[in-house]
């Protein structure tokens, strides 16, 4: 159905190439129109039958462009009973991330418009998450776990005192900053997608976590105005960030916070590594594990505990 479109499969840009900095419309209609097929398996709410949702992102393709990503949708979601819902995206970048940057269509699996349709809940840590069917989440799920495993336990390594707080930076939907929630009295997450932050609301509303409380913000600025706040300690921060890192001010402001614990979560060691330089001026490394999310390749997730000097 993709071909019969007319529309031409995307080719990602030379990076090397000054035109793979171009960010317009017309940049990433350049190369191509079609882009990812995602598949996404989960649970419909507490329903105990999985189901699949599929995510196609394009370039923006104007009005004939998302009539055949619809007709493609339609497509699948008579041919396939499993699939719960479609969803398009366009990315107007011109790079090779399978992303989109904005939502042109939700169908059910009734073939409807339907935005709630793209919610699906995957379990962690005995707990069942909501998130988008476009947002980020672990993509090995039996690994993520153990991930969540580890992480509680060195969180639990010592009995918080009471009035305790926790920090969560780059906290996406919640977890697994909510599976540690019932340790600490007070609990702020940050995160830049407001996507996300709706359904780390929704997730926390669910599980009775009331004392909880997430703000769409960039990691890398809002530390800054909390270090301000004289009433705002932190004895715990929670930073689980992209392959990039921590960004420089977030990375600073968390020093000038000084939480007495912090837990970094990376999946990628040599942004670690980077930022474990700059941890060790003020951070003792008390714990460090990997965990591998990605089997036969390079990559690899690190977790790794510091505790403030002194």
């Amino acid at each position: 159905l993709a071909e019969e479109s007319g529309l031409p499969p995307y080719v990602a840009p030379d990076p090397r190439r000054k035109a793979a900095r171009h960010r317009s419309m017309d940049a990433a209609g350049r190369y191509g129109f079609w882009r990812f097929l995602i598949l996404r398996h989960g649970q419909k709410g507490d329903a105990p039958t999985p189901r699949w949702w599929v995510v196609c992102v394009t370039s923006p393709g104007g009005a004939a462009g998302r009539m055949a990503a619809r007709v493609l949708g339609e497509a699948l979601l008579r041919r396939f009973p499993a699939v719960a819902a479609f969803i398009h995206e366009e990315r107007h970048s011109a790079d090779a991330l399978a992303a989109g940057e904005r939502r042109a269509l939700c169908l059910n699996g009734r073939g409807h418009e339907d935005a709630e349709a793209a919610v699906l809940h995957l379990p962690l840590g005995g707990r069942l998450f909501c998130l988008d069917a476009a947002s980020f989440f672990q993509v090995n799920t039996g690994a993520a776990q153990e991930l969540a495993r580890v992480a509680m336990e060195m969180l639990s390594a010592d009995r918080m005192k009471k009035g305790s707080s926790l920090l969560d930076l780059y906290c996406g939907v919640g977890a697994p900053g909510q599976l540690a929630a019932p340790a600490f009295e007070r609990v702020l997450g940050l995160e830049y997608d407001k996507r996300a932050v709706a359904l780390a609301r929704r997730n926390a509303e669910q599980a009775g976590l009331t004392h909880c409380r997430y703000e769409a913000a960039d990691a890398a600025t809002l530390p800054e105005r909390l270090r301000r706040d004289r009433s705002a300690v932190w004895d715990t921060a929670l930073a689980d960030p992209p392959r990039a890192g921590l960004a420089p001010q977030a990375l600073d402001s968390l020093l000038k916070l000084r939480p007495r614990r912090i837990l970094y979560i990376s999946c990628n060691p040599a942004t670690l590594a980077r930022d474990a330089r700059a941890l060790q001026t003020g951070y003792a490394l008390e714990r460090l594990k990997g965990v591998d999310l990605f089997p036969h390749t390079p990559h690899l997730e690190c977790l790794s505990l510091w505790r403030l000097r002194g």
